[in-house]
């Protein structure tokens, strides 16, 4: 059986899971930074029966990257696998600078494509929203990025010098009567059209109905008024590195 750690380092939130096979069988999130990668991975590696047999990672912090490698390589005692946007994982990459892309955003496509076909839409609601299209063919097409749920009410917060932080939560109407609730609502809200809208012009785009999976840490509360997306999946980008491991390691 071959085990296999796979670690996800987000902008917000750092993501390790633990497959066997393709099974995950357990995983964890804990905010970036807040500990150190090396006690991470030890106090992971602690909690579970029996040791990885390699690891896969990717990452969008390039300041944390080294620091990750270097504590996967040293816990394991062997090189983990580093994704990069241009890296060779079984996925076409269309990308004009294909290095310029967040490789989470190019796993999480591999990912939604082996779970639900191609074509397919991939939208990750994290600490941006991004909207990834995948061809009928198969290919990492692109997409469009926009600032999520806690990166707009940040900005709103910093430039509004009557408005304090509030908290990201489902709004239960859009007519609030404080101001709390209000950005609360035009947040939330906000983010569904958000989502209803770039899914509609991709779509129109691609030119056919294909269907769309969420992830991230804010799909569940927003898949709730969303009508036009297939599913939820929270572990797509975890997926997605075991899958472009499996890969690699065929390659040789």
């Amino acid at each position: 059986m071959r085990v296999l750690l796979a670690v996800d380092v987000g902008n917000s939130q750092t993501k390790l899971g633990w497959f066997e096979d393709e099974h995950l069988r357990r995983e964890t999130q804990l905010a970036t930074g807040s500990r150190p990668a090396s006690a991470t991975v030890s106090g992971f590696l602690s909690q579970a029966s029996g040791r990885p047999t390699a690891a896969v990672m990717c990452s969008v912090v390039p300041a944390m990257t080294e620091e990750w490698r270097a504590a996967l390589g040293s816990a394991l005692g062997a090189e983990p696998l580093v994704v990069q946007g241009d890296s060779e994982i079984g996925i076409r990459n269309r990308y004009t600078e294909p290095q310029s892309l967040g490789p989470d955003r190019l796993v999480g496509a591999l990912a939604a494509r082996e779970l639900y076909g191609a074509p397919v839409i991939a939208v990750s609601l994290g600490t941006a929203t991004v909207v990834n299209a995948v061809s009928r063919d198969g290919e990492f097409l692109g997409g469009a990025i926009a600032p999520g749920l806690e990166a707009s009410l940040a900005a709103l917060t910093e430039t509004a010098a009557r408005l304090l932080p509030v908290q990201v939560e489902v709004a239960p109407c859009v007519i609030a009567t404080d101001t709390r609730g209000a950005m609360i609502a035009g947040a939330f809200f906000g983010a569904v059209g958000q989502v209803k809208e770039l899914l509609a012009r991709m779509r129109a785009e691609m030119g056919e109905d294909v269907p769309a999976v969420l992830t991230g840490g804010w799909a569940e509360l927003v898949a709730r008024d969303l009508s036009n997306v297939t599913a939820v999946e929270p572990a797509l980008t975890l997926i997605g590195l075991r899958l472009a491991w499996d890969h690699v390691s065929k390659l040789g």
